[in-house]
């Protein structure tokens, strides 16, 4: 598609640096309608538009009967580079975002689900596995003649077109932002524009290799280095050329889960950027020395002309599904050596500063550097006042005192205690830590320990693990926590991958006992399984738990069949958040209900057409399911 009038912003201004937008339309700051950067007019509604937010950003908000056209005078339409931000909030039907239409027919179509040229009868489709969640959508088009004769055209935006009927529905939900070029881009002018977009609004980009570019196409997010914390990404920062300055984010994914706003300006050129690993709120497995964290962990990275940034981190602790003390205390853990193994050496404990009453924890001074590794991992823990960490060194076989502990205290008031056990039995003298230096305890050997601090406040923390030779036949194949159903054993083969010589001597509740490498177990508890050659043993302690506790103790769901309307009537053991979601048969999410604060809920919902739906009701770890028929 190929404008024949173009412009420079009237700001000098250009999305991502790519200079010369046709067109550069974002939401107006006062009324809800569209502004166009590089003219300095304003497209106004046909029909009533509201606005919203979208990554702390204003964004107009559509129902089925808003209606926004932009004229687009006479224009050859062979040659164009169009970008679209939206989220549809609707799922039960294709939506149409726009159409390119003139007064005979229609040309180019966007949905939920596919990019339409109609005149030359070409479809590009994709799947949207995460429907309800932002997209960048860039489409490129490159025809030697136009695909609709050069008259007056409009780039309607919300309704589908009279003509021709088309099985979809109108768009529902968020647009803030479209641009135009009328010439086609390269491939990283494409992501240029598209890093710009998605770092506004708090949009997860995939392709190419999940990499953002700033506006002198420089890298400022690597995907391919960052594989394992691609989800979830967003940032702040400043870019002159793009206009963009970014000074508080979250993930438009789940907005409000984790927010990072910058204390000071910004620097052109400056980028904080980070994602998750996409795991839930609860406990991880545990490391020895490292206070007990959550699975969910993320990574940031600075660039650019960024060295650090000071910021106010909050996070919405309501997802958090662990036990809990009566009065929690959250923290953020930061291991500045990027590796995530939360070791002492590197890595700073940060108690939050306030609790408001809607579950948002407050850690009002975080600051992030640009560190040798050059990126930041940070995590969550959920616990008491104070926290002990200890960087281990295992001992060898050899020489079985050779270990050492390194103890640092967090949030505690000094002087501190501590006092230390190995396999039920004191281990030295009570030992002071005087200040947030810590204390080096020598003389460590393989077992079982158990330490105890109490600060100047009598604030007491505990915590236990074991420590192993680190020359040891480690059964790594062997996992720390399993769960075993009813009615099932659970297979476990402690000699894959172990040279040969090895013995084995399992134990557990009620005499459990075998020396064979395979055993099966059919009984939940604690077990302990003894690797060793020549002497030299390695302990591993292994949990084998039932499965999560199933939160639900009543779900109805009635009238079924349905004509449309139908009532669930849920209890839960407790008050929690509970999260409907409906599937329709063929697996397509087509509507998600949240509610929270309560044990017992009644609620009213609909579904417009006919069909087999699946209900999935989550709450924790808790999964129910119902299946409900619409008949009209």
């Amino acid at each position: 598609m190929c404008f024949y009038l173009f412009a420079q912003s009237i700001l000098g201004q250009s999305p991502g640096g790519v200079n010369q937008p046709a067109l550069w339309y974002i939401t107006d700051s006062t009324t809800a309608s569209l502004h166009n950067l590089t003219n300095g007019q304003t497209v106004q509604p046909t029909a009533p538009l509201t606005t919203s937010l979208l990554n702390h950003r204003r964004a107009l908000q559509f129902s089925v009967k808003s209606s926004l056209p932009i004229q687009l005078s006479s224009t050859t339409l062979n040659q164009a580079s169009l970008f679209t931000v939206y989220q549809c909030t609707s799922t039960a039907q294709e939506n149409i975002i726009w159409h390119i239409r003139n007064k005979e027919k229609t040309g180019l179509v966007l949905t939920t689900s596919r990019m339409a040229d109609l005149t030359n009868i070409r479809y590009m489709n994709y799947t949207d596995r995460m429907p309800l969640q932002p997209k960048v959508n860039a489409y490129v088009q490159q025809n030697n003649t136009d695909s609709i004769p050069q008259t007056e055209h409009i780039w309607q935006i919300g309704q589908k077109p009279a003509s021709p009927q088309l099985p979809i529905t109108s768009f529902t939900g968020l647009l803030p932002e479209i641009i135009a070029y009328n010439r086609v881009l390269n491939t990283q002018e494409l992501l240029q524009v598209s890093s710009y977009l998605a770092l506004k609004y708090g949009i997860t980009l995939s392709e190419p290799d999940a990499t953002y570019l700033d506006s002198r196409a420089q890298k400022i997010w690597d995907g391919a280095s960052y594989s394992n914390y691609h989800h979830n990404i967003a940032g702040i920062g400043r870019d002159d050329s793009s206009g963009l300055i970014q000074k508080i984010a979250s993930s438009s994914n789940h907005p409000g889960q984790l927010t990072i706003s910058a204390k000071d300006d910004l620097s052109n050129g400056a980028f904080c950027i980070w994602g998750d690993n996409d795991l839930p709120f609860i406990p991880a497995a545990r490391i020895p020395g490292v206070p007990p964290m959550l699975q969910k962990q993320g990574l940031i990275v600075l660039s650019g002309a960024m060295d650090s940034v000071r910021t106010m981190v909050q996070w919405d602790t309501k997802q958090v599904d662990a036990s809990l003390p009566v009065t929690p205390v959250y923290w953020l853990a930061l291991d500045k050596t990027g590796s995530a193994n939360f070791g002492l050496q590197g890595t700073e404990y940060i108690k939050m500063s306030q609790l408001d009453k809607h579950g948002i924890a407050f850690f009002d001074e975080v600051t992030w550097r640009k560190n040798a590794s050059g990126k930041t991992a940070f995590g969550w823990l959920a616990g008491k006042e104070i926290l002990v960490s200890a960087n281990i060194t295992s001992p060898t076989c050899a020489n079985a005192t050779s270990g050492n502990m390194y103890l640092k205290a967090w949030g505690a008031v000094f002087p501190c205690t501590v006092s230390i056990q190995k396999n039920n039995q004191p281990f030295g003298n009570t030992i002071v830590i005087g200040n947030m230096d810590g204390i080096i305890v020598d003389n460590i050997s393989a077992g079982h320990y158990f330490l105890k601090l109490v600060d100047a406040n009598q604030k007491v923390y505990t915590d236990s693990f074991y420590i192993n030779n680190q020359d040891a036949p480690n059964p790594a194949t062997i996992l720390n926590e399993y769960v075993l159903f009813e009615a099932q054993r659970l297979q476990l083969d402690a000699s894959t991958n172990m040279p040969a010589g090895i013995t084995y001597l399992w134990s557990g509740p009620n005499g459990f006992l075998s020396n064979h490498p395979k055993v099966a177990i059919a009984q939940h508890g604690s077990y302990t399984l003894m690797t060793s050659k020549n002497g030299c043993s390695y302990v591993q302690k292994i949990e084998v738990r039932r499965p999560p506790k199933n939160a639900f103790t009543n779900l109805q769901l009635f009238p079924n069949p349905s004509q449309g309307e139908f009532t669930i009537k849920l209890s839960l053991d407790k008050p929690a958040k509970v999260t409907m979601d409906v599937y329709t048969e063929d697996g397509k999410l087509i509507a998600v209900r949240q509610m929270e604060g309560f044990a017992n809920y009644t609620f009213s919902h609909e579904i417009a057409y006919s069909g087999l739906y699946n209900l999935v009701f989550r709450s924790g770890l808790s999964v129910q399911t119902k299946k409900l028929v619409i008949v009209k």
